[in-house]
């Protein structure tokens, strides 16, 4: 298997949802590949010497270590720094998320009503809150998703009810599966184009770039929020 075929595969292995991939893929999985064909080629190129060792079985990261070891070779790869940058800050992003999740599904309808403070948001409040932005952003501003990706954009406005853990789980995960895909389509040319969008009477324009990162901020900042309230009552905050 030559570098560009292994990296073919990896960018396959990495799309659940591409046909042509599961045409090809066994029972272990295509990040297995027979042999293990393409961890070879990383170990020639000697791409991931600079990773923990519990991470070099992450077939999104040993893509991109491949792609930066066949562009430091003089390979063509077809993908820039700033697709490889973003690949990275998505697979962390992703980690992030299940993190979150996992943290929150264990949680009963009173734990999820706690807070730090009378004047602060509930666990509760807060999930819906990194829901709602996510799909606002993603389906008002970016144009992403269908209408039920978009209702979910709703959740933390006043009158709605409050969510078990299971719907918070789901949420997270349905709004991280439009992002997600986003993420993977988007070139350097998608980041810099400048979107418009009308909110209260007023008109704006947002960098797509921008969009993103904002988005990764506001996951952060209230998830920190969540983890300090649920550390601050004894329970189990998300583990970073």
């Amino acid at each position: 298997m030559d570098s560009q075929n292994a990296l073919e595969m990896l960018r396959c292995a990495q799309n659940d949802n591409t046909p042509d991939c599961h045409s090809e893929r066994s029972e272990a999985s295509l990040c297995d590949l027979e042999n293990r064909q393409y961890q070879g080629m990383v170990e020639d190129y000697n791409a991931c010497e600079f990773l923990p060792v519990n991470r070099r079985n992450s077939c999104a990261i040993l893509a991109l270590c491949l792609e930066e070891a066949m562009k430091r070779n003089g390979e063509t790869t077809g993908m820039s720094e700033t697709n490889i940058t973003l690949a990275m800050m998505a697979e962390g992003w992703e980690t992030y998320q299940s993190q979150l999740s996992k943290a929150l599904a264990p949680l009963s309808q009173e734990q999820l009503a706690l807070r730090a403070a009378p004047n602060l948001r509930s666990i509760d409040e807060l999930a819906r809150h990194i829901i709602a932005v996510r799909a606002g952003w993603y389906h008002d501003v970016l144009r992403e998703g269908d209408d039920a990706f978009g209702a979910l954009s709703h959740w933390d406005e006043p009158g709605n009810p409050v969510r078990s853990a299971d719907e918070l789980v789901n949420g997270l995960a349905a709004t991280w599966q439009v992002m997600q895909e986003a993420l993977a389509r988007y070139s350097p040319t998608d980041l810099q184009v400048v979107l418009e969008t009308e909110w209260e009477g007023k008109k704006y324009t947002h960098r797509r770039g921008w969009v993103v990162w904002h988005v990764i901020e506001h996951d952060l900042h209230h998830g920190g929020e969540i983890g300090y309230s649920l550390g601050m009552h004894g329970l189990q905050a998300p583990d970073i």
